[in-house]
């Protein structure tokens, strides 16, 4: 089975683009010691919406990319006044990217309880099968109550050939 991944949407693109040019304005608008890492973070959360796994990593290195632009483009005699901008920028960084990991992993931990609640447990001496409540219940009234469908007798070919009457009477013998 060819594996299928999902493309990133051309809208949800645009609109990160556009919300990061807006956190840009808005960060070169307030004066230096104002916290915009919020705005940052928000972006990540954003981008969460995205069905594929690499847009919200690309994002967050987008918003990184623009904290450090900011280390380098502003005079160091601003940076010097205060370490406050300065703690609040490397604490913005740390969000943005404990924000990033942690939702990538919850996305993983969920798809892996998906996968775990479609196993059927099944005893292997009786063929019971355990249901949702944790109760035991014969084959057929599990596929009863599951799908509605009803079962009927019918023998597989191997076991047709242990079961026609010639092949009774040889075992007997």
């Amino acid at each position: 089975m060819k594996r299928q991944y999902p493309t990133l949407q051309p809208l949800l693109v645009g609109m990160a683009i556009g919300l990061i040019a807006g956190v840009i304005v808005v960060d070169l608008v307030l004066p230096v010691g104002v916290v915009t890492g919020a705005l940052y973070v928000s972006l990540v959360m954003i981008s969460l919406v995205s069905k594929t796994r690499v847009f919200p990593l690309l994002i967050a290195a987008a918003c990184t990319g623009l904290i450090a632009y900011e280390f380098v483009s502003l005079p160091l005699k601003q940076w010097s006044v205060s370490w406050l901008p300065v703690a609040a920028r490397v604490l913005a960084l740390f969000a943005i990217w404990d924000t990033a990991i942690l939702s990538l992993l919850h996305r993983q931990a969920e798809a892996e309880v998906k996968r775990l609640e479609q196993l059927l447990s099944i005893c292997p001496t009786c063929k019971k099968i355990r249901n949702d409540k944790g109760q035991w219940q014969e084959v057929e009234a599990y596929i009863r109550a599951d799908s509605g469908r009803q079962s009927y007798p019918g023998l597989c070919p191997e076991c047709r050939k242990d079961w026609t009457p010639g092949a009774v009477l040889l075992r007997n013998a």
